[in-house]
């Protein structure tokens, strides 16, 4: 009778803190992203804008699961950049012992870089990976968007079934060089200053008024 009444209290405690508890919230997976970052190293997350004028960006995911294949397009102003080349990252290995890749194409006309394919053969690709490498060289000091969402940029599983990620673009924000504006600033100064002066003495010796 004893050990029963004890068991009753050690049960109605655990129901009542039991209900009293608030309850537990399923901790949320990282966010699965496929972005334009500034570096190879896929471990460091690093989406900025460029500013110089000759430069590589780096197709990274980041946090996704189960990554087999690949198929790359990106958009950017062909006015602006001139893309000159498209690598596949380290990260999928030696081509045809690790990875089959089919090479797209680069339409400088149009400002795109369409449908470089690439498919795992024997393993996932690890969680953060870097795919592809992409080299820009500037036309003119305006800046263009690197995009890759509204693309038909794909990253597919082990089943060929599509992988729902965030995709990130980068941007081409250009930034004059101090050693290209200083001389201009002071041609300009210059020319200010002589212009002023120039004023300054066609008043001091312009004609006298004439005398009545």
């Amino acid at each position: 009778m004893i050990i029963f009444a004890i068991v009753l209290t050690s049960t109605l405690v655990l129901v009542a803190v039991t209900a009293s508890s608030p309850p537990k919230t399923m901790s949320s997976q990282p966010q699965a992203e496929l972005y334009v970052g500034s570096s190879a190293d896929p471990n460091v997350y690093d989406p900025v804008n460029i500013k110089s004028d000759k430069f590589t960006v780096y197709i990274k995911g980041r946090n996704i699961i189960d990554l087999w294949g690949a198929s790359l397009w990106m958009n950017y102003n062909f006015t602006v950049l001139n893309c000159t080349a498209v690598r596949y990252g380290s990260d999928w290995g030696t081509p045809f012992v690790d990875y089959v890749l089919v090479e797209g194409t680069i339409n400088r006309t149009k400002g795109s870089i369409e449908e470089y394919d690439a498919f795992r053969m024997d393993a996932a690709l690890p969680k953060n990976a870097t795919l592809y490498e992409v080299d820009f060289h500037m036309l003119n000091w305006e800046g263009s968007v690197l995009q890759i969402s509204g693309t038909p940029t794909e990253l597919l599983n082990r089943s060929v079934s599509l992988i729902d990620v965030l995709m990130t673009d980068g941007y081409f924000v250009p930034e004059f060089p101090l050693a290209t504006i200083l001389p201009l600033l002071i041609i300009v100064t210059l020319a200010a200053f002589s212009l002023r002066k120039g004023v300054s003495v066609n008043k001091r010796i312009g004609p006298s008024p004439a005398k009545h």
